[in-house]
Formats: C-alpha cells, structure tokens, sequence
C-alpha cells in the first residue's frame, strides 16, 4: 500500500485557499484510476509545527503532500495554537526530512514560493516537488489532481509531474513552468510507486512471442530451415553452419534478427509462414 500523507494548513489572517478542493481533486481522480487499490490518503488538516513528527512517525509514508502557503523567501506556513501563521526555518524543515525519512521517496509542496524548502528537502529524499513563484488555486489544484492520476496509472513521478504541468496548459492557464521537480539523484525518471501491469503485460507477450517463435523453428527440418535462412539472408557467419545443432542456429538467427542491424522478428514470421504454409 502505498501512503500518502495530505498536511494542510490555512492560517487565519491569510488568504483562504481552495485546500479542500484540492484533496477532492486528488482523492477523485485517484479512486479512478487503474491503481486505486495501491493508495491510500491519510489527511490532516490546520497542522502545526508542533504536529509534524508526529504525523511522520506515525504514518510513516511514501509520499507527504503539504498544501497551504508559502512565504516570498521559501518558507512553509503552518500554524500554532491559536491558529496564526507559524513558519519553521528552511533548515529545520530540510533536517526533519533527513531524521525521518524513512519510506519517503517523493514531497510535494503545493504552496507559493515553496522552491527554496523543495532544494533544502531534495538533499534527502528522492523526489521533491516546489512551486517557484505564487501560483494560482486553479492551477495548484490542477497540477495535483494530474500528478496523482498519472501515479495512479502506474506512470513515473517524472511522467506524472510532466502530466501535471501539461494540464495547467491545457486549461490555458499561463503556470505551466511554475512547478519544479528537484531530483538530485536522476531517480524521478524510474521512480514508479507501481508498475503499470499493461506494460508489463506487452513484455511478458513479447517474450512470450519470441519463445513461440524459437519453438516453431526448431520444429523445421533441414531444408525448410534453409529455406528460411534464403528468404532472410542474413549477413555471411551469423548463424552457424548446418552441422551446428538446430537451436543453435535458431537462436544466433532470432538474436541477429532482434539487434540494430537485424531484420526483425515480424520479417521471420512471415518468411516462416510462407514455407510452412505454402499457397
């Protein structure tokens, strides 16, 4: 299962912002999605700074969302006990994820100016996502909803964060380069909290194909099998010559076949039903 731990905090005397909807969005378009099973969303909401090791020692999760404010330097805004605004230094933040990251692999901080704790964090965890600019709701709520949807698809975080920015451009928003994806490592390329089972379902039928393929030319005879190599004409020494063992040959053929400079595994196919099943 993998855990995705939603922090929002609206102080007062700050703009309201359209948190709640932001979490529907992200809540909808995973629930939809192929992968629904694989997620699971624990939210917490008006958090303070006095929260946070809790909240992460207790869910321990894979991904932390936080989505709120930031201030024009980079600060995250939380919130205290009376309910005003509460910033934590950049630093103290950036050590917290180092102490605790545990299962973390991917942060996403969907609040203004949030660039600068993004790098601070990316030093530890894998994937950190920050704003570098003020950004709308429209779009903030947007990105996210894109994001999730395309993890929830079995996509990699660096295909779901591109998912996220191309749909602020679809909407014509004007916010598309706002989002910045920091992985120090390279990692968010590969990164996949679960495998798409369509693509791997393609390369289990390619090998699957390639196996049937190698049984039915081991199946010729001889001659069919020459016959075969006449059609194909591979390069002069690819395949042994015919006092080699047959698999042998099939093999040394499919491998030539399937290289840059090959024909094909489709060319043998046809070559091979036009001997086997003649007209």
């Amino acid at each position: 299962m993998i855990k995705i731990l939603f922090l929002a905090a609206n102080p007062t005397k700050t703009n309201p912002r359209k948190l709640d909807e932001e979490f529907r969005a992200i809540d909808e378009k995973l629930q939809l999605s192929n992968y629904r099973d694989k997620f699971k969303i624990e939210q917490h909401w008006a958090v303070r700074v006095a929260d946070l090791h809790s909240l992460l020692l207790r869910h321990q999760p894979d991904i932390v969302h936080f989505s709120g404010h930031g201030s024009e330097v980079g600060e995250l805004v939380f919130q205290n006990e009376s309910g005003s605004r509460q910033i934590p230094p950049i630093k103290a933040i950036s050590n917290m994820f180092s102490i605790l990251k545990d299962n973390i692999k991917c942060v996403v901080l969907n609040s203004c100016y949030s660039e600068s704790q993004a790098k601070a964090i990316a030093e530890h965890i894998e994937c950190v996502i920050g704003m570098s600019k003020a950004i709308t709701d429209d779009s903030a709520i947007n990105f996210a909803a894109s994001f999730y949807e395309g993890l929830g698809y079995g996509r990699t975080v660096e295909e779901a964060f591109k998912l996220g920015c191309n749909q602020i451009d679809l909407r014509n928003l004007k916010e598309e380069d706002i989002p910045k994806l920091l992985n120090l490592s390279s990692s968010a390329a590969k990164l996949r909290f679960v495998r798409n089972s369509l693509m791997e379902g393609s390369k289990m039928s390619n090998v699957n194909s390639r196996l049937g393929l190698m049984r039915r030319l081991n199946g010729l005879t001889e001659q069919e099998f020459n016959q075969l190599l006449f059609i194909i004409e591979p390069p002069k020494g690819v395949v042994p010559p015919p006092t080699a063992p047959l698999g042998d040959r099939t093999f040394a053929l499919l491998s030539w076949a399937e290289s840059t400079s090959g024909c094909g595994l489709a060319k043998i196919e046809r070559a091979l039903e036009d001997i086997t099943s003649p007209q």
